[in-house]
């Protein structure tokens, strides 16, 4: 049974039909226009870019396709450093933030910048107030996820955006987790995101650049000169295609969707607390995305659990962390060090239904109270 939908998910049937053509007769070369398969792939291309489009209602700048959105994040950071203004020395990043944020943002200290990793509160979430303290005319850029990553925790991205733009700051926010999710209501002046967390491809993401910054950005990956100079090399057409599909079919049902994983998450909670009354909840009273679900079951180390179960796909937490044992940094951030080992994260999708949850809402909880019990552990000991 697989419940670990923030670390990937399955490509809806609808973006391999998509795809299909342009793994087989459809092969032309998109940067080869002067024919017509090379127009037949540059038209695919371009219709992706404006379905990706759709995710920012009324944003006027342009999508770069990249690998992904470690790619992207990787590309604002470096883009913005290499050519920074004289003065703008200060990045400021939030301590959840992706590790492909965070090491950018370290790597650049090596490069004289100065990095501010900001906290969160209890619940996860950015601390607005000390935001708002660190924007100084220093700084060159602030990023701030939409969504985390391991909680589901949805960020004050709208207030961290204004705040920045009324402080003439650069904004960027790695939107992997959210879009597809929820409503993409506020423009950044960057935004990142990759395929496979929408149903789509992997191998594909794509930057967003607002209006008049693509001359800010750096190049890092110099060759043809494809996609306007910015990301050389040969788009993916399939690829792009499918990232182009998957976002049709995610806009289509999305507010449906979304009630109906809430739904099912949170039968699976409340079903959980009937069980362990002391369960907690990480993230409340924060909103969080609809499908995920990331909590706390004292006295039982979730190393345990998962080894006793298989069969069932969940996670402890970021599928992009590396480390082995080492307490995770969203946990970390959250000061919730010494209970990091008890948490686990799960998180539904499109397949999910309530069946399924009801049946790992039993495997969890019968695999929970007997390791409890075996290790003589009782709830007024905590």
């Amino acid at each position: 049974m697989y419940f670990d939908y923030l670390a990937t998910t399955p490509p809806d049937p609808r973006v391999l039909d998509a795809m299909r053509p342009y793994w087989e007769g459809r092969f032309g070369n998109p940067h080869a226009d002067a024919h017509i398969y090379g127009l037949d792939a540059k038209e695919a291309v371009e219709e992706a870019r404006a379905k990706l489009a759709r995710l920012l209602p009324g944003a006027r700048g342009e999508w770069t396709f990249t690998s992904g959105a470690t790619e992207a994040n990787n590309l604002v950071l470096k883009g913005l450093a290499d050519l920074a203004p004289a003065g703008r020395t200060r990045i400021l990043v939030s301590a959840i933030e992706h590790p492909s944020v965070l090491e950018t943002a370290r790597f650049l200290r090596g490069r004289g910048f100065t990095v501010d990793e900001l906290p969160v509160n209890n619940d996860g979430a950015l601390d607005v107030d000390a935001f708002t303290s660190r924007l100084g005319e220093d700084v060159l850029l602030a990023s701030v996820m939409w969504a985390n990553n391991e909680t589901g925790v949805i960020q004050p991205v709208e207030a961290a955006a204004r705040l920045c733009r009324e402080r003439g700051i650069l904004f960027h926010t790695d939107a992997t987790q959210a879009a597809g999710k929820i409503p993409l209501e506020t423009v950044p002046d960057f935004l990142s995101l990759s395929a496979h967390k929408l149903y789509g491809p992997k191998g594909i993401g794509a930057l967003y650049v607002g209006p008049g910054l693509r001359s800010r950005l750096g190049v890092q990956i110099h060759g043809g000169g494809q996609q306007d100079g910015l990301r050389s090399g040969t788009v993916a057409v399939p690829l792009t295609v499918g990232l182009g599909a998957a976002v049709d079919a995610a806009l289509a049902g999305m507010t449906e969707e979304a009630r109906r994983l809430q739904d099912i998450r949170n039968r699976f909670e409340e079903g959980l607390r009937a069980s362990f009354p002391d369960l907690r909840v990480n993230g409340e009273p924060s909103p969080r995305l609809s499908h995920v679900s990331h909590f706390q079951i004292p006295g039982v180390p979730m190393a345990d659990l998962m080894a006793a179960l298989p069969e069932i796909a969940v996670a402890r937490g970021s599928a992009c962390s590396t480390g082995g044992e080492e307490i995770s940094h969203v946990m970390a951030a959250m000061r919730m060090e010494f209970f990091a080992h008890e948490c686990l994260r799960v998180s539904f999708g499109r397949p999910t239904t309530q069946a399924d949850a009801e049946a790992l809402l039993a495997s969890v909880a019968e695999t929970a109270a007997a390791i409890r019990d075996q290790a003589g552990f009782s709830a007024q000991k905590k």
